[in-house]
């Protein structure tokens, strides 16, 4: 009997003192957070994470040292960038009132803060260069050198396209205003003239793709981007009685003259994410959104259901950069992963800034980004910024 009630009196008080200790976290400690940490997590679900989430790991605003205004930039490797200046913000016109500026593209050393001319290009016209996907060469399109507006001639003969190897510091002539795009492995490049082709860099000779009359049943040929295995090309193109409307095609490079349409819409830019999803931005089914198709169920669905105002993928299709507009009207840089064919906890790494389409790259191993900007709009100071990610 005494045994029962000593057992009974234990009870009890464990009983009240684990009550007591529940209400009195209840009441004063709910609100307490508890940290686990890696190790008790499971494996796979860790690796889940880490391949959904992007970090940041520094950000370098870059001091340029040269007069004019910056355009386009990226990079040559850890230390160096490659980028364009032009000589005024203003344009001066020329007997034929065509407005002129003097462009020049620049090695800029990011550690010693140092500038040099990559060689003496000025460009009357097309105010860009684009680097290959290993960033080994360059493309570049170089018109006369203006001395005197009052004499100068136009003459497209006199205007010509450049790939320039940054190693052998050579620059091989190519047709002018052919090139559209370089191959993801950097071993050439799309172009067209005529027909569209493949030009190999390596061995310097063109492989026929769509013949002339297909390539003038496409219209114009605003951009095209390639899949990371080289084998599928999709092209966005205008009908030059349609001002709005992009109309986007599919060639399969194992069976070329082939060409396939897909869909049309009021479309700003698009990329291939893999062998068989297209993302694209703009308006789609009165939606402005980033959109991904898949080429076998040939279906679309939202990515980000923002308005998108351009976007940049990394060479291994993991990362994306993209600039959407926010309610106020505000253009703001982000940064995310692709997972799985979807975009999450996506990370804000600048506010309001005016950027054009080729200032902002990655680097090839994909672990930083490198933006050339204004803020707001473009009669402030020219900015340029790298950020490091994990």
């Amino acid at each position: 009997m005494g045994n029962y009630k000593a057992k009974s009196i234990f009870l009890i008080v464990i009983v009240l003192g684990l009550g007591f200790y529940l209400i009195k976290y209840e009441k004063e400690d709910y609100t307490k957070v508890f940290t686990l940490d890696e190790k008790d997590f499971v494996e796979s679900t860790l690796g889940k994470d880490k391949d959904e989430v992007i970090s940041l790991n520094k950000v370098e605003k870059v001091s340029i040292p040269f007069d004019g205004i910056g355009e386009c930039c990226d990079f040559v490797d850890d230390e160096n960038i490659v980028c364009t200046t032009r000589n005024s913000s203003d344009s001066f016109v020329d007997s034929k009132d065509n407005k002129i500026n003097y462009f020049q593209i620049n090695i800029l050393n990011i550690k010693e803060n140092k500038s040099k001319p990559l060689s003496p290009i000025h460009n009357k016209s097309q105010n860009f260069m684009i680097s290959s996907p290993d960033k080994k060469k360059i493309f570049y399109s170089a018109g006369k050198d203006i001395l005197d507006k009052s004499i100068y001639k136009v003459n497209d003969n006199e205007n010509k396209s450049f790939i320039y190897s940054l190693k052998d510091q050579k620059a091989e002539n190519i047709d002018y205003k052919t090139f559209l795009k370089w191959m993801p492995d950097s071993s050439g490049y799309i172009g067209v003239k005529d027909k569209l082709f493949f030009h190999d860099t390596n061995l310097n000779k063109n492989i026929n793709i769509l013949d002339e009359k297909k390539v003038k049943k496409l219209g114009n040929i605003f951009d095209i981007c390639i899949s990371k295995d080289c084998k599928n090309i999709f092209l966005q193109c205008y009908k030059w009685d349609e001002d709005f409307y992009s109309y986007i095609y599919h060639i399969n490079l194992d069976k070329p003259n082939k060409v396939s349409f897909i869909f049309k819409g009021n479309i700003k830019k698009i990329d291939a994410l893999d062998n068989e999803n297209l993302i694209f931005t703009g308006k789609f089914n009165n939606e402005k959104a980033l959109f991904i198709y898949n080429v076998p169920k040939r279906d679309i669905n939202l990515l980000l259901d923002d308005e998108v105002i351009m976007f940049k993928l990394s060479n291994d299709r993991k990362n994306i950069a993209y600039v959407k507009m926010d309610k106020e009207g505000n253009k703001n840089l982000y940064a995310a992963k692709v997972y799985k064919n979807s975009i999450s906890y996506n990370l804000m790494i600048y506010k309001n800034i005016y950027i054009k389409n080729n200032n902002l790259n990655w680097s090839e191993d994909n672990k930083k980004l490198v933006a050339s900007f204004y803020e707001d709009k473009e009669d402030g100071e020219n900015l340029m910024y790298i950020f490091y990610f994990k």
